[in-house]
């Protein structure tokens, strides 16, 4: 793991160490679930472009509409996290030595996007 002290044998977890593990884990996935939802998004709106006006297209538009709803929920989740990340306590970790920086919430969706492109046209 990233920034972590050397092995102490009677090393106790803070509270803070807790927190930065569970919040570490909460961002990956939240950034990983983002970058699939993004391209449920791309996916769906460029089967209904593909479309001609109906009942399949309408299925598509919502499918793409109900991503989309999904990523702004995620990235919702996402700035909450992260704010809770930001406010831990460096000095009373015990563990871990410091505090990686993530992406803010607009940055985070424009990695997610471009990497769903790049797995969609591989």
């Amino acid at each position: 793991m990233l920034f972590k002290k050397e092995k102490v044998k009677d090393t106790v977890w803070s509270f803070q160490d807790v927190e930065y593990r569970r919040l570490t884990l909460s961002l990956k996935a939240h950034r990983d679930t983002l970058i699939s939802e993004c391209a449920q998004v791309i996916t769906h709106e460029g089967c209904a472009n593909m479309l001609p006006d109906g009942p399949d297209k309408d299925i598509e538009l919502k499918k793409a509409q109900e991503a989309r709803e999904h990523v702004r929920n995620l990235l919702a989740a996402y700035e909450a996290d992260l704010k809770e990340y930001n406010a831990i306590d460096i000095t009373k970790l015990n563990y871990y030595t410091g505090r990686a920086e993530w992406a803010k919430s607009h940055e985070m969706l424009e990695i997610a996007w471009s990497n769903a492109v790049s797995k969609i046209y591989k």
